[in-house]
């Protein structure tokens, strides 16, 4: 989302230079520009250089460009991080395998959710297990300004259960076996309200 880039800190190329996400000054837009979000094309990673011969010579074009987004944490009980979805997942899986489990559990930590999820669909087909739980973060909308019904969540209110999103529908004996262990543990849980976006399930 082009509104939240400008200013971002970047590091950049193989030698993870520096950078900050900018855009045209304020006072060189015109009225029009000033009315909408600027669009992708219009913003650029500066990298401190004084002209396009000394920024060539320290990075190639198309050379790859990542956040620089340290984990932080602040407020009562929250954090910040990049690709906190679904890293997030993978956190409560590595504390998941400290323990000794009731059953032949498999952790597959796989990519590519968000275009297909190629990595779960190799996954599944080579363990082929009776049962996945897919774990990853969501999201909450708990704002004053949103609706309650338009919150998909709340923070700080328990680990969130999906009945069905946009690629699934989950299923009842599962969920149901699980929340009575949540509720036999005391381990605090809500129903995602919304039904958009989907999973590696």
């Amino acid at each position: 989302d082009p509104r939240v880039l400008i200013g971002r800190r970047m590091r950049v190329g193989e030698q993870k230079l520096p950078g900050i996400i900018s855009l045209k000054a304020i006072h060189l837009t015109t009225p029009e520009e000033r009315k909408e979000a600027p669009g992708l094309d219009s913003l650029y990673i500066d990298i401190g250089c004084t002209s396009r011969e000394e920024a060539e010579a320290l990075v190639m074009r198309g050379e790859p460009a990542v956040f620089d987004s340290r984990f932080m944490e602040f407020g009562v009980d929250c954090v910040k991080a990049k690709a906190i979805d679904d890293r997030i997942g993978c956190a409560v899986m590595l504390e998941l395998l400290k323990n000794d489990l009731p059953y032949d559990t498999y952790f597959a930590f796989v990519v590519g959710e968000e275009i297909g999820s190629r990595g779960a669909t190799v996954a599944g087909r080579r363990i082929q297990p009776g049962c996945v739980m897919v774990i990853e973060g969501t999201t909450a909308a708990d704002m004053p300004d949103v609706a309650p019904h338009k919150q998909s969540c709340r923070q700080r209110q328990g680990a969130v259960v999906s009945l069905m999103d946009s690629d699934t529908v989950y299923s009842r004996e599962f969920r149901e076996k699980m929340l009575k262990a949540a509720d036999e543990k005391g381990v605090k849980w809500q129903y995602r309200k919304s039904a958009n976006g989907g999973t590696d399930a």
